[in-house]
């Protein structure tokens, strides 16, 4: 087992996991609920207005449900490469809108979420190298057991 000073390797990824689908799953609800009433860690939850004008609310919904989706895949550890994957162009998106709107420190903030993404992804890619080769003999047949009630 890996060692990052005495963390273990795979509790670092885990608490990853949850902080990401923490902060994008509140991210997405404080878009989306009504009045932006529901507790979210960050994200303006005035994108859409802030957006409208250049014609992007509907961009801006698509990116909160999109934020709402990826945070739930996180958490849920089952489906949390699947989550990891699909945060990759999110967090690209909102990076470009923050370079293109010119706000300041916001920036900074996806890049280092887009780091401990990629992190994630370098992670999994034993799970995700299939999809990059065509060799299929590098791709490690795992025995599926399920256990019936």
């Amino acid at each position: 087992m890996k060692k990052i000073l005495w963390i273990p390797y795979p509790t670092v990824i885990f608490l990853i996991r949850v902080f990401l689908g923490l902060i994008f799953f509140g991210a997405g609800m404080s878009k989306l609920y009504f009045e932006h009433k529901f507790p979210g860690i960050i994200g303006p939850v005035w994108l859409e207005d802030e957006l409208a004008p250049h014609g992007l609310g509907l961009y801006a919904r698509f990116i909160a449900s999109s934020q709402i989706i990826v945070g739930l895949l996180l958490l849920t550890q089952r489906f949390a490469t699947l989550g990891a994957v699909l945060l990759f162009p999110v967090l690209l998106n909102i990076l470009m809108v923050t370079i293109s709107l010119e706000w300041r420190g916001t920036p900074y903030v996806n890049s280092f979420l887009l780091l401990l993404n990629t992190w994630l992804l370098l992670y999994d890619w034993p799970k995700l190298k299939f999809i990059f080769s065509d060799k299929t003999a590098i791709v490690k047949p795992i025995p599926l057991t399920r256990k019936s009630n």
